[in-house]
Parts: C-alpha cells; structure tokens; sequence
C-alpha cells in the first residue's frame, strides 16, 4: 500500500487501517492534502485533483491562445494564473494594441469587438455629421464624441435643445422632437 502511494507521489499523513478506509494523504508535488481510501486511489482516481486540474487548465489555456491568435488578440495573463475560460485575463488587441481585461469565453464566444477599435468605427467625420444635420434642419450644440454618445443639438425652424444619440438621428430618420 505504501509503495504504492509513493508511486502516485502521496505521502500518507495518518495511519492505514484498511483499503476502505480513508487516510490522510499529501501530493508530494504541491503539497495539497486529501482524504482518499486506498480502493479510490488504486481504481482510477490516482491524481492529486489540484494537480490534475492544473494540467487540464494547461491544457486549456494553450487552446484558447490558439483561438484568440486567430481572431486577432493575445492573452497576457500567465498560464500560471489562468484558472478558467469564463474568468477575467489581461488582453491585448494585436490590431490597435489596447490592453483590457475580459473573459476568454466573452472574446471566443461571440462576435466580440475590441472595445477601442468599437468606439473608433463608430465614429463619422464631423463634416458628414454638418451634412446630414443640415439636411433635418439641426445643428450641433455641443462637441461630438461618437454616435451612440448623447449630444445636444438644436433645431433651426423652433430652437428646441434636446438631448438624443447622432445613432437616433441618423439610421432611426429621427429630428426635432416637437
């Protein structure tokens, strides 16, 4: 029995009484400690959990790193310190080079944008904007940031300021509120 746990880097903290019987054992790995009997470990469960789950995290990781290349970004966070897909790791967009933390599921899982390179595309020229905003009749009260950002804007024929996204203005066909 004893040979064999040395065999499956165990270290037996407590005395064996029987094969049925749990005991208290120590990966000599990294030190983790569990309670197993000697029928578990000899019937297939023969890894210290902390340790197995490691090495499927490793596993993992590589995969992801390997998906998120393809679309563009690299996970900085270490291996060390990965400990899942749908947790939060450091990454940074190879295309615009901005670092953010997400979870990799977020990123793999759907049609997931940088967030900077987001808020880039939707930005319009500000000569665009004059001219779409000439044609509804408003003009721009206060600096344009981008289009799903609230502004202020006028109309010319009332003089009625309110508040609404250039997004409304433009792909909704909305103007003056009045």
């Amino acid at each position: 029995v004893l040979k064999l746990l040395k065999v499956l880097n165990f270290e037996v903290l407590s005395k064996y009484e029987a094969k049925t019987i749990p005991m208290k054992l120590r990966c000599l790995t990294c030190g983790y400690e569990i309670h197993a009997t000697y029928d578990q470990l000899s019937c297939g469960n023969r890894r210290c959990p902390k340790c197995s789950k490691r090495k499927r995290l490793h596993i993992q990781y590589r995969r992801i790193r390997l998906e998120l290349k393809q679309l563009g970004y690299t996970i900085l966070t270490p291996n060390e310190e990965f400990i899942g897909i749908s947790h939060k790791c450091l990454f940074k967009h190879n295309k615009c080079g901005r670092l953010w933390n997400v979870a990799p599921i977020r990123v793999i899982s759907s049609d997931y944008e940088c967030p900077e390179c987001m808020k880039e595309a939707s930005r319009i020229p500000l000569s665009e904007i004059i001219d779409l905003l000439k044609t509804k009749n408003i003009k721009l009260v206060e600096p344009y940031t981008n289009i799903k950002t609230k502004t202020k804007f006028q109309c010319e024929k009332c003089s009625l300021i309110w508040k609404t996204t250039l997004e409304t203005i433009r792909n909704k066909g909305c103007g003056c509120p009045k």
